[in-house]
């Protein structure tokens, strides 16, 4: 028996090949489409990618938890510097450990925060601080890492941050 001719364009016949369609694809054979399967396969490949997935998801939350309190301790320096660049606040020992308090404050979120205030005049430190003398806010903060995997190969990370400003009393 012949096979029917398929009709693309009038007045044109193109014999049907034995194991196509009608519009040029494979026709399913009787048998199984996929390949068969053990059963427990799929329980073996989810128990060699899921500690993999979980490793690179709980890095990308440690990278994003640096990431975020190294933005703090920065805002924290600058804002502290701001802080303690006006109105006298830096003049004396007393009033700088109010620019301490105040940067400490700032950055509520972040937990064993050092801040360092010191004044600077011609590059050397001096022990009080008047008009166009420079402060300087030095902000750090030590950061663990969650996965246990990088912390133990990273360690604790140590960020900081430091902003220096012109005093204008």
């Amino acid at each position: 028996a012949r096979p029917a001719p398929l009709r693309d364009h009038p007045g044109r016949a193109r014999p049907r090949l034995p194991g196509r369609t009608r519009r040029g694809g494979r026709a399913r054979s009787g048998g199984r489409a996929r390949r068969d399967r053990t059963p427990g396969q799929a329980l073996v490949e989810f128990a060699w990618v899921l500690p993999l997935f979980l490793l690179l998801l709980f890095g990308l939350f440690d990278v994003g938890r640096l990431v975020y309190v190294d933005n703090a301790v920065a805002q924290a320096a600058r804002e502290g510097a701001r802080y303690g660049s006006v109105q006298g606040r830096s003049s004396s020992a007393a009033t700088r450990d109010d620019v301490r308090t105040h940067t400490l404050g700032v950055m509520a979120a972040v937990p064993d925060a050092t801040v360092t205030v010191s004044c600077e005049r011609a590059g050397s430190a001096v022990a009080t601080c008047h008009t166009n003398d420079v402060l300087v806010v030095t902000v750090s903060s030590p950061v663990g890492m969650v996965t246990p995997v990088i912390g133990n190969l990273v360690g604790t990370v140590t960020v900081s941050g430091t902003a220096k400003v012109t005093v204008n009393e």
